[in-house]
């Protein structure tokens, strides 16, 4: 005998048997019935925000009018409720009054028409307990929205709260590397230093083995350059080479010396010893305060010869020549023969802030204005379009009877036609000149221009640039390398 499938039965309610379904199909059943209320809809429409959208329908639905609908009930669920309240409380009002009033099913002595009244309790019972459900469903989609408003409020704010763990982390490592790097910097600064001192120490021990007749060291120096200045002073540049390297050849000392100099200066500028650039500055600075202004002398024109090639980007960059009066350069001598010492610092002073204003002219634009000898001499620097320099001279025709040398009265001791050109080799020293011509290719200084008139003297002086500033490879001192 065969025996045919058994169906598995399940006892809902005493005496009834109903057949058991597969589980697919009750899963399937049980979510086509899971938005029944408007409870449920609004927990599964606040769950498909924080959840991504897989299928088709859902994505259709989600943008459809009913999802929008529904998005509003949630968000206004709570004004609903209220609504609702009201409404009940507006249907006892009129139970009351009807029953007062209009039927008269109620009455102040306590008697009531109880057939009228129950017509009347069923409308309100049922009618009221339907607007209390609502209530009751609005108010829950509320407090589930408050409260899942409040989880992603804590998650967030917990999202924060490790993201500025990390950044605290991540500072304190950064803090961490700084200080190590600190602490090593300042390792390698001691060891520098006292390396860089120890040089310094040998360079004195270099100057003080220097002897020029019966003097020695520093005043060797002075006593050398007067006798280079009695033969060259007012000489052409081709003329003071000649007798500079004469001098040279004649003291092998100066070339140990100037080995001795380059060494502390490349020592600075070396990239292994890894100092910082206003630290180099400030130990160039250091150096640079040893020497006297006889030593500049020699250290520019020994720049100006090829075996001194070496040390002309140190003193463009430290700005090593700062200090050398320009009446300490002997193709200039001509200008300050026959004048005392005072007029001499009275006209290098003047000269010395004229190089500052056209340097601030050339670098940033900006214009010179100098006035000297109370008014009378009056020096303009500006540019034009094209970056031109243009220098101006105005001399007013009058006589000084009372004059100060720190007004620059020196001046008074020029002619026209020889401060026009005391003006020219200046400007052309600074530019091109004192830099060793690396800047005669942007630069050329063009003729002079002298007008004169009853009132004054107008000097015009143009400098023509002739490249533009983005391809120079001459970088000016600023202030802090100076």
């Amino acid at each position: 005998m065969s025996e045919g499938p058994v169906s598995k039965v399940n006892v809902a309610k005493p005496g009834r048997i109903v057949p058991s379904q597969d589980p697919s199909e009750l899963h399937r059943e049980a979510e086509s019935h899971s938005v029944a209320t408007p409870a449920a809809a609004a927990l599964s429409d606040t769950s498909a925000k924080e959840e991504p959208m897989t299928s088709a329908d859902d994505t259709s639905v989600e943008g459809g009018i009913w999802s929008r609908c529904r998005a509003w009930l949630v968000e206004h669920s709570e004004l609903i409720a209220y609504c609702l309240l009201g409404g009940g409380f507006l249907i006892l009002v009129w139970f009351l009054l009807r029953g007062f009033v209009w039927d008269k099913f109620l009455l102040l002595g306590g008697w009531m028409n109880l057939e009228k009244a129950s017509y009347v309790g069923d409308f309100i019972a049922g009618s009221v307990g339907v607007i209390i459900s609502l209530v009751n469903v609005f108010l829950l989609i509320e407090t589930l929205r408050l409260q899942r408003k409040e989880q992603t409020q804590a998650r967030k704010d917990h999202r924060d709260e490790l993201q500025f763990q990390e950044s605290q982390r991540a500072a304190d490592r950064f803090a961490r590397s700084q200080e190590a790097e600190a602490s090593n910097y300042a390792a390698r600064l001691n060891r520098f230093n006292e390396l860089f001192f120890n040089m310094l120490s040998l360079y004195d021990n270099v100057v003080d083995n220097i002897e020029c007749g019966e003097y020695r060291g520093k005043k060797a120096f002075k006593k050398l350059v007067a006798e280079m200045s009695a033969e060259a002073r007012g000489k052409s540049r081709r003329v003071i080479r000649e007798v500079y390297f004469k001098y040279y050849s004649e003291y092998p000392e100066l070339g140990v010396y100037f080995r001795t100099l380059y060494r502390i200066f490349s020592y600075i500028e070396d990239d292994k010893s890894l100092l910082k650039e206003p630290d180099k500055v400030h130990y160039a600075k250091i150096a640079r305060a040893m020497l006297t202004d006889d030593e500049l002398v020699l250290i520019y024109y020994n720049a100006r010869l090829p075996f001194g090639k070496k040390m002309r980007p140190i003193i463009n960059k430290y700005y090593l020549l700062k200090h050398l009066p320009f009446s300490s350069k002997f193709e200039y001598g001509k200008y300050f023969d026959g004048m005392s010492v005072q007029e001499c610092a009275s006209v290098s002073t003047v000269i010395k802030n004229l190089a500052k204003g056209i340097s601030r002219c050339e670098n940033n634009g900006t214009p010179m204005h100098q006035t000297y000898v109370y008014g009378k001499y009056c020096f303009k620097c500006d540019t034009d379009e094209r970056e031109n320099l243009i220098f101006t001279v105005n001399i007013t025709r009058r006589e000084e009877k009372y004059y100060n040398m720190s007004e620059g009265a020196g001046l008074l001791k020029y002619d026209v036609h020889t401060l026009g050109s005391l003006c020219s080799d200046v400007i052309s020293d600074l530019l091109i000149v004192s830099r060793f011509y690396v800047g005669n290719q942007k630069y050329r200084v063009g003729k002079l221009q002298i007008t004169t008139t009853q009132e004054r003297h107008d000097i015009i002086l143009t400098v023509e640039n002739r490249q533009p500033v983005r391809d120079f490879k001459y970088k000016a001192p600023t202030k802090g390398n100076q």
